[in-house]
């Protein structure tokens, strides 16, 4: 295994770590690394982490950020 080799699987379990903990803006930054690193399934993870996001902001009653989020994950689909 090569450098990148072993980013790649310290990224992906950083991910599952913010996945278990609901860090989504974490997961969201994580998840474009390993993009970066030519892992491109992870875009449709990055919308789910998006439409996540913006579900914790409708909790907290702020319909203008839920939808900011929405329209950046919009902005991300995937290919």
């Amino acid at each position: 295994m090569d450098e990148t080799d072993f980013r790649i699987g310290a990224l992906q379990q950083l991910l599952q770590i913010y996945q278990a903990t609901s860090d989504w803006q974490k997961a969201i930054d994580t998840a474009e690394r390993l993009v970066k690193l030519g892992k491109d399934k992870q875009r449709v993870e990055i919308a789910h982490f998006y439409c996540e996001l913006a579900l914790q902001q409708m909790g907290n009653d702020d319909m203008d950020k839920a939808m900011a989020l929405l329209k950046k994950r919009g902005r991300r689909r995937p290919q």
